[in-house]
């Protein structure tokens, strides 16, 4: 349903109306620790958007989007950050759907791995991996089998 093109395009231009620097296309670079956020697509179509990025880059966009030093930041503004980003990526992705679908409120979490989150009932789709400044950036969109669910830890 949801291509990689459509991923890449939607990941520039929200990225390019609010942040600063512009996301490459690249393979997932390797992080110390990851920020994600996801939101999930409900409706004539189920699903969840999961943003994926490097810690560093979750600061470098939480600084950009409240005009905030990084010694000025805390682990809310952070995730705010970052879940507005994937609310921001999400809504235009549901635009991009045949019928009527509603998006839920972002969830937000840090961990070590990449692979630390798993999404029952869903499978992947299409991926588009970046970077930023040097830094992680991922999209996912993972297909939903019924009701989409929250992210298990």
């Amino acid at each position: 349903m949801i291509n990689e093109q459509q991923i890449s395009d939607v990941t520039l231009e929200v990225w390019s109306t609010m942040l600063e620097g512009e996301p490459a296309p690249a393979e997932l670079a390797p992080a110390e620790s990851y920020v994600s956020a996801s939101v999930s697509i409900s409706g004539a179509w189920h699903g969840t958007v999961l943003i994926n990025c490097s810690t560093d880059l979750a600061s470098s966009v939480a600084c950009s989007m409240f005009e905030l030093e990084r010694e000025d930041l805390d682990d809310e503004l952070i995730s705010d950050a970052i879940g507005e980003l994937a609310n921001m990526i999400g809504g235009a992705l549901k635009c991009l759907i045949p019928g009527s679908c509603t998006l839920s409120m972002p969830t937000v979490i840090k961990h070590l791995r990449v692979d630390d989150i798993r999404y029952p009932n869903q499978t992947p789709g299409a991926t588009r991996a970046f970077t930023v400044g040097g830094q992680a950036l991922r999209v996912v969109v993972l297909r939903g089998e019924g009701q989409p669910v929250s992210a298990v830890a």
